[in-house]
C-alpha cells in the first residue's frame, strides 16, 4: 500500500489529490501551484502500487543502492510528498489564500482569487470584489425540488463570500467524472429569489471541463439536459393532441329558426370533427363553425361570403404561400372560394348572402399540419427557456401567437415571415396538397429544423438584452434541436400518430362538409364556367351545367370527382359524397366524358376532355 502524500488525480491531469495511505481523500491542489516550490523530504521506503501514478515518482536502483530518476515516468512532475501527522489538518495553498478540503480562501480586490474542492473551482478575477474577504467552497445535497428539464451530475456546490462583495463576474468550473463528451451540460445556478436559472455554461471537451459565469454567490449543481425526457413528454403531448379532440361547445346563431323559416337548409356530415350553427344574427345570415380538433382545421368557404370573426390565431392560406417565399405554392384554394386555417378549439363567423346556396368544407391539410409542427415546436422552446428561467422562455410562449400576427399582414419584410421565408426557400418546393404519412413525416421535421434558425431571428430583433444573452441563448437553442430530433425519432415508429394526421381521427372522416342549400336557388338552372385540374388546359371540365347549388360548390364537386373518378378504367356509375353518378364516353376526335351527377333536387352535368 502505498504511503500518504499528493499523487496525480486520475481524472484532472491539472491538479493532485491527497491519499492518507488507505484512501483518496477530499483534499486537492492545483499542481502549478508547486512548481518551482522545494519539494518536502521524501517518505522513506515509499512504494507506489501500479494503479496510482505519483505527482513526482521515482524508482529504486537495486543495482546501485540508490534511487534514480523513473524512466518510463518522465513525463510525471517532481515527487511532492508530505509526511502528515497523526490527526493534523492538512491546508494547501491556493490563489490567493489557504484552502481546507472545502474550499476556503481569503480574497482581496488586488489579485485574482481561486479556490477548489472535490468537483469545481471558483476563480475571482482582480478588481471583482470590493475589498478583502473570504470565498468558502461546500458540497452539499442536490435540493429536492428541481425542474425535471435536467438531471444533475454529482453534489451541489455551495459558494459564499463573506466579508465583502462581489462587483463583476466569477467563474466556476467543474469536473464531471466520467466525462460525457456529447453531453448537453447546463450549469444550474439559484437565483436570489430562489427559483433556478441556466448560467452561461461552456464546456471545454479538450480539458474536459464545464465552465459557467455568475454575478452572485449561491447554491449550484452541475447538470446534463434531460433529452430523453423532454422528447418522451412532447411526444406524448404530440400524440395526444392529434388523436383527441379539444372538447369546445356547442357554437349559437341568434334566431336560428329564422334561417329555416326563410327556405334556407343547412345540413352536414356525421361527426364530432366540427361544431356548427346557422342563423338571423344582427340582421345577417350567419354560418358559425367551431374546430373540435386540438389541431389547426382548413375550412373552405365561398369568396363572396364575408370572414366575421375568424378566431384567435385563423389565418389565410393565402397569406402563408405569400410567406413562405413560393415554398407552399402546390397549395392553393379552388377557384371562387377561400380557405382559411383556423387553429384548434377556434371558432369562426361567416356572413352568408340572402339566398345561399353552396358548401363549406372543413378537412385536415398540409398548411393546417404545417402550422401545428411549427406551434409544437415553439411549444418546446418555450418549456426549455422557462426551464433555463429567462426572458427566452416567455419569449418563446408568445412565439407562434406573433408569427400568425407577421404572416396575417403579408408583409415580406416582418421579422418572423423573413426568417420564415428564408427557411422554407433553403428547404425547396413542397408539391401537391395531400396530406398523406410521407409529407405528414417531412413536413414536421422540416418545421422542427427551422425552430432554431426562426426564434434566434426574433430574439435578435426583440432587443432582448440580459446578461448572457448570447451563451444562454445557445444552450437552449441545442436542447431544443436535440428534443425536438428525439422527439421526432419517437413518433416516427407510432403508426397511429401518422395515420390520425392524415385523418385527424376521431368520430367523423377526415372531410367534414356542411351543405347550405336555399329554395329559390334549388329550381334555376346554373351554367357556370370551365375548369383546368392541371397546368395542361386539355386537362379539365366544360359545358357545366348546375342546379340547386353554386358554382363555387359545383367546381369543388368536379375537382373531388376528377381526383377520386378513373376516367378510362373506373365505372360507369358510381356515387359520391351523396351523388348517384353515370359517366358516358365519346370521341369526337378527342376523347371526352360526359358525367351527370344527381343528389335529389341538385345536379352537376359537365364534360371532361
Amino acid at each position: 500500500m502505498a504511503k500518504p502524500g499528493w499523487y496525480n488525480d486520475r481524472e484532472n491531469a491539472e491538479i493532485a489529490r491527497w491519499f492518507d495511505g488507505e484512501n483518496w481523500t477530499e483534499h486537492v491542489v492545483r499542481k502549478a501551484d508547486w512548481q518551482g516550490r522545494p519539494a518536502p523530504p521524501p517518505v522513506a521506503g515509499l512504494v507506489l502500487p501500479a494503479d496510482l501514478d505519483a505527482a513526482g515518482s521515482v524508482e529504486r536502483d537495486q543495482s546501485r543502492g540508490g534511487r534514480r530518476p523513473a524512466a518510463r515516468r518522465s513525463m510525471l512532475a517532481a515527487l511532492v510528498a508530505a509526511a502528515v501527522l497523526s490527526g493534523a489538518l492538512v491546508s494547501v495553498r491556493l490563489l490567493g489564500g489557504n484552502s481546507n478540503e472545502n474550499g476556503v480562501v481569503s480574497v482581496s480586490s488586488s489579485r485574482t482569487s481561486s479556490a477548489t474542492s472535490n468537483q469545481a473551482s471558483v476563480q475571482i478575477p482582480r478588481g471583482s470584489v470590493a475589498g478583502d474577504g473570504e470565498l468558502r467552497l461546500a458540497r452539499a445535497a442536490i435540493p429536492s425540488a428541481l425542474p425535471p428539464s435536467v438531471a444533475p451530475v454529482g453534489e451541489a456546490l455551495t459558494v459564499t463570500l463573506t466579508g465583502t462583495t462581489l462587483l463583476g463576474e466569477a467563474t466556476i468550473e467543474f469536473h464531471p467524472r466520467p466525462f460525457d463528451p456529447h453531453g448537453l451540460y447546463v450549469v444550474v445556478w439559484q437565483d436570489p429569489e430562489g427559483g433556478w436559472r441556466w448560467l452561461p455554461t461552456t464546456v471545454d471537451v479538450a480539458r474536459r471541463t464545464v465552465a459557467a459565469t455568475t454575478n452572485h454567490f449561491s447554491i449550484g449543481f452541475l447538470a446534463k439536459i434531460n433529452v430523453p425526457r423532454w422528447a418522451k413528454e412532447r411526444a406524448e403531448a404530440i400524440k395526444n393532441v392529434v388523436t383527441s379532440r379539444s372538447g369546445v361547445t356547442q357554437p349559437r346563431c341568434g334566431d336560428e329558426n329564422a334561417l329555416r323559416n326563410a327556405g334556407v337548409t343547412v345540413s352536414s356530415d356525421s361527426g364530432d370533427s366540427v361544431k356548427w350553427c346557422s342563423g338571423l344574427e344582427n340582421k345577417r345570415n350567419i354560418l358559425r363553425i367551431a374546430n373540435n380538433r386540438r389541431t389547426y382545421t382548413q375550412i373552405t368557404y365561398p369568396a363572396s361570403w364575408s370572414l366575421i370573426d375568424s378566431g384567435k390565431l385563423g389565418v389565410s392560406v393565402d397569406a402563408l404561400v405569400r410567406s413562405t417565399s413560393g415554398w407552399l405554392d402546390g397549395v392553393s384554394a379552388p377557384r371562387g372560394m377561400t380557405v382559411r386555417e383556423v387553429s384548434g378549439g377556434d371558432t369562426i363567423t361567416l356572413a352568408m348572402p340572402a339566398n345561399p346556396s353552396a358548401a363549406v368544407v372543413a378537412e385536415p391539410s398540409v398548411t393546417a399540419w404545417f402550422l401545428e409542427a411549427i406551434n409544437l415546436g415553439f411549444e418546446v422552446w418555450s418549456g426549455v427557456g422557462g426551464a433555463a428561467k429567462s426572458e427566452l422562455g416567455e419569449r418563446g410562449s408568445t412565439a407562434f401567437s406573433r408569427l400568425i400576427a407577421d404572416v396575417a399582414t403579408a408583409d415580406p419584410n416582418k421579422g418572423w415571415s423573413k426568417a420564415l421565408a428564408a427557411c422554407t426557400k433553403a428547404a425547396g418546393g413542397l408539391t401537391g396538397d395531400s396530406l398523406d404519412v410521407s409529407t405528414s413525416k417531412a413536413l414536421l421535421k422540416f418545421a422542427w429544423d427551422c425552430i432554431p434558425r426562426m426564434v434566434a431571428a426574433d430574439v435578435g430583433q426583440s432587443g432582448i438584452a440580459f446578461w448572457g444573452l448570447g451563451v444562454v441563448l445557445s444552450a437552449v437553442g441545442a436542447a431544443v434541436g436535440a428534443v425536438l430530433t428525439a422527439a421526432h425519432l419517437i413518433l416516427t415508429g407510432i403508426r397511429e400518430i401518422w395515420d390520425s394526421v392524415a385523418s385527424l381521427g376521431g368520430n367523423s372522416s377526415s372531410i367534414y362538409n356542411i351543405r347550405i342549400r336555399s329554395r329559390m336557388a334549388l329550381s334555376t338552372p346554373i351554367a357556370c364556367g370551365d375548369l383546368t385540374f392541371t397546368s395542361q388546359t386539355e386537362d379539365g371540365a366544360s359545358d357545366i351545367l348546375v342546379t340547386g347549388l353554386s358554382c363555387e360548390l359545383a367546381a369543388d364537386f368536379i375537382r373531388r370527382v376528377a381526383r377520386s373518378h378513373n376516367f378510362y378504367s373506373g365505372p360507369r356509375s358510381f356515387t359520391y359524397e351523396g351523388f348517384s353518378c353515370t359517366e358516358k364516353l365519346v370521341d369526337n376526335g378527342l376523347p371526352a366524358g360526359l358525367y351527370r351527377c344527381v343528389d335529389g333536387e341538385r345536379t352537376v352535368s359537365w364534360k371532361k376532355t
